[in-house]
């Protein structure tokens, strides 16, 4: 693959979710540049059903193919589950996708409940469902839908998220879990608060796999001074279909937020 300074990537989510990934990149691999396209006038992909989301990826991909970006990031476990094969058959660059982090919860503990927290449509498509059959043969693994969770996040109320996600972790059938995966890039915006809330409940997510497989696969080289400033506008691009002038306005101000190390993800 190419060199760092030229080699491009275009990551995409529903909303803001995927700049955690952006994040992750540019902490590590500063000189990668990066195209964000946020299909905010279609989001959330969430509840809608498997076609509509395979057609609403298919155009978001059509926006980065035209920034002439070297791979795709699917930065969102909804699109993941329903598009990334499609997708995969329809172009030739390399495209990649986000995977709940099932694996790492069930190996951190031997005997108790995990807790996935997603939307519907990633929670009864057969790529989560596949997984969960593969690598849960005891059935620890407890699904919770969350309708509406990824809407609170990208209208910034952040507030009614974390009691959103509060009131879930309460109920009786969850009490006792060990672990809590985070199966939407934009759950990882409460990971901080969440942790403060429930100390005894490790959360997990996919972003740092997600990254090391997207590394290796094109064999990206950390740079030898990695940037501390690393939201910086010359490396990332944000595009969105709505309220470009507002929005962009909002993703500066998460990528802030996600340059403290509050954001702490499981490696």
């Amino acid at each position: 693959m190419e060199q760092n300074s030229t080699f491009k990537i275009g990551i995409t989510d529903s909303g803001f979710g995927g700049l955690s990934m952006v994040s992750e990149f540019q902490k590590s691999y500063p000189d990668v540049e990066i195209i964000y396209f946020a299909d905010l006038k279609n989001a959330p992909y969430g509840e809608k059903d498997k076609s509509q989301v395979q057609a609403l990826v298919q155009s978001a991909s059509d926006v980065l193919i035209q920034e002439d970006v070297k791979a795709i990031l699917l930065a969102c476990n909804t699109a993941t589950s329903v598009a990334v094969e499609s997708l995969r058959n329809h172009l030739s660059i390399p495209i990649f996708g986000m995977e709940p982090a099932i694996k790492p919860a069930l190996n951190a503990t031997e005997n108790e409940k995990v807790a996935v927290l997603a939307t519907s449509l990633t929670l009864k498509e057969d790529r989560f469902l596949s997984l969960k059959n593969k690598i849960d043969p005891m059935n620890r693994i407890i699904s919770v839908n969350c309708p509406g969770l990824s809407e609170l996040i990208d209208q910034e109320k952040i507030d009614e998220a974390i009691e959103y996600v509060q009131a879930i972790l309460l109920k009786e059938d969850l009490q006792g879990i060990h672990s809590v995966v985070l199966g939407c890039t934009h759950y990882i915006f409460l990971k901080e608060r969440l942790q403060i809330l429930f100390p005894e409940i490790s959360f997990f997510d996919g972003n740092k796999g997600t990254l090391n497989h997207i590394v290796n696969t094109c064999q990206i080289q950390k740079s030898q001074q990695v940037n501390k400033q690393f939201n910086k506008q010359e490396n990332w691009k944000f595009i969105t279909n709505l309220n470009q002038s507002k929005n962009v306005q909002i993703a500066r101000h998460w990528m802030q937020e996600l340059q403290t190390d509050k954001y702490t993800r499981a490696t």
